[in-house]
């Protein structure tokens, strides 16, 4: 296996010790303990402890998220949009349950409220789910799919619950939590389709 380099691995638990005490209770102190080097040492790799924060957002933000979802095979999908839909957002709940993903969910609304001004936020990340969903409406609508309505409303009236599912889902504590979750989020899929279809 490859050893990962020093900076790596000060992204990684400094990820952690960020997402689970919030930026400013976790200490550069610790985070260099656990890499097992001198707190002076994160500073040859890092000019601040915000630098490092920022750091983290440029590493684990997917900003080809919709690319990656968005493959061919699903596209092919388009015609049918409650099978489109479902299939898409199934894709998207698992990667929001990767381990990294929730720590980078917990990350970033333990630094909603934050008046530093980081390079990724809560607020830019709804905004890009929220331009990829319009980006499907709006190909459905070219396509004569669904009724010509406005793309972004669409987005923003689809995925609005999905963000209260997500929070759901991290917040759920056992497995038919989340199946019932997972429930909903289908019922959520049937109401709305069956709004929109022509």
């Amino acid at each position: 296996m490859k050893r990962r380099n020093t900076k790596d691995l000060i992204i990684e638990i400094a990820f952690k010790q960020f997402a689970e005490n919030g930026f400013d209770s976790a200490s550069i102190r610790t985070i260099a303990k656990e890499v097992g080097i001198r707190e002076s040492a994160i500073y040859n790799h890092f000019n601040s402890k915000t630098a490092l924060l920022n750091e983290i957002f440029d590493t684990k933000v997917n900003h080809n998220l919709g690319a990656d979802l968005l493959t061919d095979d699903i596209l092919n999908k388009i015609e049918n949009p409650k099978k489109f839909l479902q299939i898409f957002v199934d894709k998207l709940l698992k990667v929001w349950e990767s381990n990294d993903e929730k720590l980078l969910f917990l990350l970033l609304i333990k630094e909603a409220t934050s008046p530093r001004e980081n390079s990724y936020s809560l607020l830019k990340s709804i905004e890009e789910i929220t331009q990829i969903w319009e980006f499907v409406f709006k190909q459905m609508i070219d396509f004569g799919i669904i009724e010509n309505q406005n793309p972004a409303l669409l987005a923003n009236e689809f995925i609005s619950p999905i963000f209260f599912f997500r929070m759901k889902l991290f917040l759920a504590q056992t497995s038919s939590e989340k199946k019932k979750i997972k429930k909903d989020i289908t019922n959520h899929i049937n109401f709305f389709t069956n709004i929109i279809s022509k």
